[in-house]
């Protein structure tokens, strides 16, 4: 949190003076933000590793360098073209479920899901839906009133494993490992096998 005595220090993060002169040892959180990966991660280690501060969360500039970030365990990170891709999804009406939001290590995920034709859910008031237990409802994006119908959007807050349970409650007749394959995209350019 910055507060009105913070100070900012400028220099390269990835050689070690700079961070012991910014104060990293009293550190609670550092953001590694720079236009290149190999430095966020860096600079990633360092502070956790070296000054043991709790938390570290980086910019991912190439798609395809996220698995490096998610094998050196950085908490959470940011990566614009794989939230650009999230966005488009958003937008295209042929996908019954959209991951908005995930926070590596964290948990917590945002999801946005179709309520179907056959779901239990459909036709039922939005203050009388049952949702799996750790399911936070966010919102309701409804066609009518304050009753879902098929086709309605919904979006969840829910910890990681919990996407099955909600796809088969809002999506009975579809197998879950399906609507989700159907949603995820390749942001890195490489073929899937």
């Amino acid at each position: 949190m910055l507060t009105p005595k913070s100070r900012f220090s400028f220099g390269d993060g990835t050689e070690m003076w700079v961070p012991e002169k910014a104060g990293i040892e009293r550190a609670d959180l550092v953001v590694a933000v720079t236009g290149d990966d190999e430095d966020n991660l860096v600079i990633a280690q360092l502070a956790k590793h070296e000054h043991n501060v709790p938390k570290m969360v980086a910019r991912v500039n190439n798609p395809r360098n996220q698995s490096t970030f998610d094998l050196f365990y950085v908490d959470a990170t940011l990566c614009a073209a794989t939230m650009t891709v999230s966005m488009i999804r958003h937008e295209l009406p042929s996908h019954q479920f959209v991951p908005l939001l995930a926070l590596k290590h964290e948990g917590p995920e945002l999801i946005e899901i179709e309520v179907g034709d056959d779901s239990p859910m459909a036709h039922i008031a939005v203050d009388d839906m049952r949702l799996p237990q750790g399911v936070l409802l966010a919102a309701v994006l409804p066609r009518g009133d304050e009753t879902l119908l098929p086709g309605d959007q919904v979006l969840c807050l829910l910890p990681p494993g919990r996407e099955k349970k909600l796809t088969h409650i809002l999506l009975p007749s579809r197998r879950p490992e399906e609507v989700q394959a159907q949603s995820s995209v390749d942001v890195t350019g490489e073929r899937s096998p």
